[in-house]
C-alpha cells in the first residue's frame, strides 16, 4: 500500500469537499482527515476546523498541479471582476 501525503489543509469540511471533488473528478483517490471534535460539532474556525487533504505518494505531483491550477484560475477570475 502506498504512504498517504498531506497536499493540503483546507478550512472547514465545505472546503475540503470541494477540493476532494476537484482531485477525484481528476481521477485521483482522495482522503480526508479532522480532528474528531471539529467534525463532530462542525467547528469553522481555528484549529479543530482543519481538514488535511491526503493523496497516494505517487498522486502528489498530480494534486498538487491541479490545486495550483484551480488557484491560478480563481485569480483570474477574481481579475476579471476588478473594473479598474
Amino acid at each position: 500500500m502506498s504512504r498517504l501525503v498531506v497536499v493540503h489543509t483546507a478550512i472547514g469540511q465545505m472546503q475540503a469537499a470541494l477540493i476532494q471533488s476537484q482531485l477525484e473528478a481528476n481521477h485521483i483517490p482522495v482522503l480526508l482527515s479532522q480532528e474528531s471534535a471539529g467534525a463532530t460539532f462542525g467547528f469553522t474556525m481555528g484549529a479543530m476546523s482543519l481538514v488535511e487533504i491526503l493523496v497516494a505518494e505517487e498522486h502528489v505531483q498530480a494534486a498538487k498541479a491541479i490545486l495550483e491550477d484551480g488557484k491560478d484560475s480563481s485569480s483570474k477570475i477574481q481579475d476579471s471582476k476588478d473594473p479598474r
